[in-house]
């Protein structure tokens, strides 16, 4: 009687496949269009925009490329992630002030974005408005008038203009019966650790752009810490920072981590720009004391 060998379990067996299949493509320097979007939206994490653009591009441009937009599309046979590299490119595109490039892509993810969240909503909204300003023609001066024959006046000295100071950090103004802003405890049924980063990334920059600094530090400080990426450590300084600046208790403490996580974070690698225009420049401010 021969021995009954158990069979392994399927997720194995597909996650085996998967890892096979793309070894064999690329060593016969075949990259698929899924792989080209992973690596191009991690690119976009670490603020390489150069690599993002590339990698998105491949993509998007891929014969075989999924044709749908949402955040769970089929990657090759079990495996699923999300395809969004509009978006992403309309980000990149206004950061490197291709303004005709960034409309086209936006006007493309406005149709979908909205399956994304509230969070990835706002920002491409925001993007927009910065978009519309880069497109628009400069002023024409109007005629001026001819010099009249009358001297002018010698003006008084003034003491020197100083230059005014960064806006404070301030709490949202209230409105009607806001909905609190609060992490999800729990994600959906088989729901993958990469998709639960995505997620709690997401509720966590929601909640910061709501001016909900507690729960934003609340949300990412749940991603799994092998996950964590530099934009994720960025946006807990900015909390921190946040929440010391407007005097919360431990306020010192606050502003403590912030420092702390600002260099974690590696700005000289990763500069964030497209996310500090839209952060308080108070914030920022304590952040770069962080740096050596």
């Amino acid at each position: 009687m021969h021995p009954v060998r158990a069979r392994p379990p399927r997720r194995f067996t597909a996650a085996l496949a998967f890892g096979v299949l793309l070894a064999g493509l690329r060593l016969h320097g075949q990259v698929p269009w899924w792989q080209n979007y992973i690596d191009g939206r991690a690119a976009f994490d670490r603020g390489d925009y150069g690599t993002a653009e590339q990698k998105l591009l491949a993509s998007l441009n891929a014969r075989d490329a999924s044709p749908g937009r949402s955040p769970s599309v089929t990657y090759v046979s079990q495996q699923r992630g999300e395809f969004r590299p509009e978006y992403y490119l309309a980000l990149i595109s206004l950061n490197q002030r291709k303004c005709r490039e960034a409309v086209s892509f936006a006007k493309t993810a406005q149709g979908y974005i909205g399956r994304f969240g509230a969070a990835d909503a706002a920002t491409l909204a925001a993007a927009r408005r910065e978009i519309d300003k880069c497109l628009a023609p400069p002023p024409t001066p109007g005629p001026t008038a001819p010099p009249t024959p009358t001297p002018t006046p010698v003006p008084k000295p003034t003491a020197a203009a100083t230059a005014a100071p960064p806006p404070p950090v301030t709490a949202p103004p209230p409105t009607s019966t806001p909905a609190p802003v609060t992490p999800e405890p729990g994600g959906p049924p088989g729901e993958s650790r990469a998709d639960r980063r995505t997620r709690q990334e997401r509720l966590g920059l929601r909640a910061f752009y709501s001016g909900d600094y507690a729960a934003a530090l609340v949300a990412l400080e749940q991603v799994p810490g092998d996950l964590v990426t530099p934009r994720i450590l960025f946006y807990e300084a900015c909390s921190h920072a946040a929440l010391g600046l407007l005097g919360a208790d431990s306020a010192a403490s606050h502003l403590q981590n912030a420092r702390a996580l600002f260099v974690r974070s590696r700005p000289a690698q990763n500069r964030f720009t497209l996310d500090r225009r839209y952060i308080s420049p108070r914030i920022l401010q304590a952040l770069q004391s962080a740096t050596p």
